[in-house]
């Protein structure tokens, strides 16, 4: 869900400009690098996220993941999903 910049009021998807105050909605940008985003790419948690920030987080998830699996496959166990 995203709000007004200007009067805090929802904003519906796609909205171009506010239905409370008539202010044009600003661009959102990455929630990271706070760079402006042209497409629509989301991070796990839904924030809005540019393409960079996003890879590098899909990056450091993947990493984790190999790790948590290498230590568990020294006691016998396994991850049977990614999450």
């Amino acid at each position: 869900m995203s709000f007004c910049a200007n009067c805090g009021g929802k904003l519906g998807a796609g909205a171009r400009f506010c239905n409370g105050c008539g202010k044009p909605v600003q661009a959102p940008s990455c929630y990271q690098c706070e760079k402006p985003i042209a497409g629509k790419v989301l991070n796990v948690d839904g924030e809005p996220t540019c393409e960079k920030c996003n890879a590098e987080m899909d990056a450091a998830i993947g990493q984790a993941l190999t790790n948590a699996q290498s230590e568990h496959s020294k006691y016998g166990g396994f991850i049977d999903r990614k999450f």
